[in-house]
């Protein structure tokens, strides 16, 4: 039977499922293949003229398309938003076949003889998928399709490529596609670009889609392992051809340590059964995080990820609360919605961190999706959930809810609480009824359109003498600023957030008193005071892992809290289960 929430949530979100693809760099071990084989290949298959079909080898299921923005409707200071250029503008005419109203309008300034639009962030490809990335427009002068890619290898520098097409496309007056067929080995930012004198084009509805799988990826469980000083660590990596395991042959692997210093050395590709691949606990002797990159050169498949080393007590207690760790029933998907704090640092943030442990408990039984976005408000979580463009990048909504989440973590407030300088430090870019009313509507779409448990994060207690010392220095300067976690502040929106929980029987979980408490918390944050260093994110991991233990297993009172619109707290950690 179809579910109509889901089919609402569907309608509102637009696009189908999205599978999250990780990031992947190029193959290293003395050799860099910067795409040269994969590329031919991809030459091979590159169309002679714009709007050529595609080899029908090629042709499987389009997943969701990436880009942000990709017709161009959204604008900020004629600016598309996604994309950067100074010679773009938006212009009020679009090809007839495409919904909204405007295109990009890319022209060359006088005295040059190109000019290019590139997205502002990376975008998520598969190391080895096929991609068609294509875009339609008219104009005059000529258009070509690109990539660039910005990586660096554990323990070298970093290397920057860009890759045009071979033949750029001549523009008419007539809109016509251009389309450009590669397959990337790193993370990629998409380039069109417009050359000739006087040149320009309009430009709408840019897509790409990955047309044909890898033929073979790693597969590292957990993503970001987490080990004591001096151990070994030891994480299960497969190469997998489809959903056949290879065993045959070795992979190189590439650690580099806190400093920089950089190791190589070769393990079996086939895993101790039932252990995994043994990485000896002398390439990691000293607190702190490993980057580290798998390689089977033979099939030109590389896979990186992050190794969190402990110290011993440290790491036992992390394994002691991982174990205790509860999640009911099962199978289990979890949500987490957030801001910065959330979603900077993927691969090794609090959530990587929590999620490891997890995997390691109820392996494929639980899944762990981020759909946290820099810079959120409650209010643009809400606005992004129920209006049909979704203001400030809504494109990272796309298929958010495609797979219905169990449970739900929703972690703001860091934002909301700034104090502007406009209003002498007295008035919170949202205020507190605001957030409180934009909670409770974020609260009942998602209960009425998942179903899910879910649990209210405060924010964390951040450290003020920084944050007040970088306020200080723009005030110095005669600059409008704002000013980042006022302790009194925090605590306002903090009760507010604890009373919205209450009020609509979710769990609520205080990571503020854990960090304000924290005895060395200069500790748990970067250079911002705001954004969390790595001991910050092993404090939010722990205090999620906690929060699950004290959860498990009481599903009748979970019940009842639903039925009378309250929930009990512990600490400030909801005691109601998962």
């Amino acid at each position: 039977m179809r579910n109509p929430a889901e089919d609402a949530v569907r309608r509102k979100l637009k696009l189908p499922q999205r599978r999250q693809h990780k990031l992947s760099l190029s193959i290293l071990c003395g050799v860099l293949l910067a795409g040269g084989g994969l590329r031919a290949a991809a030459a091979a298959d590159q169309p002679a003229a714009s709007g050529e079909e595609l080899p029908a080898r090629l042709l499987v299921a389009p997943r969701r398309n990436p880009l942000p923005n990709p017709g161009f409707e959204q604008w900020s200071k004629d600016q598309p938003r996604g994309w950067l250029s100074d010679d773009v503008r938006p212009a009020q005419e679009n090809r007839p076949a495409s919904e909204g109203a405007f295109s990009g309008l890319l022209r060359v300034p006088a005295n040059e003889s190109m000019a290019s639009l590139y997205t502002a962030a990376v975008v998520p490809v598969e190391n080895g998928g096929g991609y068609r990335l294509s875009v339609w427009a008219r104009g005059r002068g000529a258009l070509r399709l690109g990539y660039s890619s910005l990586y660096r290898l554990p323990g070298e520098e970093r290397r920057f490529e860009r890759v045009m097409q071979p033949d750029a496309v001549t523009l008419s007056d007539d809109w016509q596609e251009a389309v450009f067929l590669f397959v990337p080995t790193h993370p990629v930012k998409i380039w069109l670009q417009v050359e000739g004198a006087d040149a320009e084009a309009y430009m709408d509805d840019v897509q790409l889609v990955q047309v044909h799988e890898p033929k073979t990826r790693l597969e590292i469980t957990p993503a970001h392992p987490m080990v004591a000083a001096g151990e070994d660590a030891v994480p299960d990596i497969r190469l997998l051809a489809g959903a056949r395991e290879l065993t045959a042959g070795t992979l190189a692997l590439a650690l580099e340590d806190p400093e920089g210093n950089g190791t190589r050395f070769e393990l079996p590709l086939e895993a101790e059964p039932g252990v995994g691949h043994r990485l000896p606990g002398r390439l990691i002797p000293r607190p702190g995080l490993y980057r580290a990159r798998a390689v089977h050169a033979e099939t030109d498949t590389s896979q990186g990820f992050t190794i969190d080393v402990m110290e011993r007590e440290a790491y036992a207690a992390f394994e002691a609360k991982g174990r205790a760790a509860g999640l009911a029933p099962l199978p289990a998907h979890i949500l987490i919605l957030g801001d910065s704090l959330t979603d900077f640092d993927r691969g090794q943030n609090w959530v990587d961190k929590a999620a490891g442990w997890l995997r390691v408990k109820y392996g494929s039984q639980v899944s762990v999706k981020n759909g946290a976005v820099g810079g959120d408000f409650i209010s643009r979580i809400w606005q992004r959930l129920h209006t049909p463009s979704g203001g400030f990048k809504a494109e990272r909504y796309d298929g958010l809810l495609d797979i219905l989440p169990t449970h739900i973590f929703i972690f703001v407030g860091h934002n909301d609480s700034k104090v502007t300088s406009d209003s002498g430090y007295t008035e919170p870019v949202v205020s507190l009824a605001d957030f409180e009313q934009d909670y409770r509507n974020v609260i009942a779409y998602l209960r009425q359109a998942t179903g899910a448990r879910i649990i209210i994060m405060s924010s964390v207690s951040c450290d003020y003498a920084v944050t007040k010392a970088s306020a200080d220095r723009a005030r110095a300067a005669d600059r409008s600023h704002n000013l980042f976690g006022v302790p009194e502040v925090l605590e306002q929106f903090n009760a507010v957030a604890r009373k919205v929980a209450a009020d609509t029987g979710c769990a609520f979980l205080d990571v503020y008193t854990p960090t304000r408490e924290h005895p060395d918390k200069a500790t748990l944050f970067d250079q911002s005071g705001v954004h969390l260093a790595n001991e910050g994110h092993r404090v939010l991991a722990r205090e999620v892992l906690l929060f699950l233990a004290a959860a498990d297993g009481d599903m009748s009172h979970q019940a009842e809290a639903e039925q009378q619109g309250s929930c009990k707290t512990s600490r400030g950690m909801g005691i109601l289960p998962m």
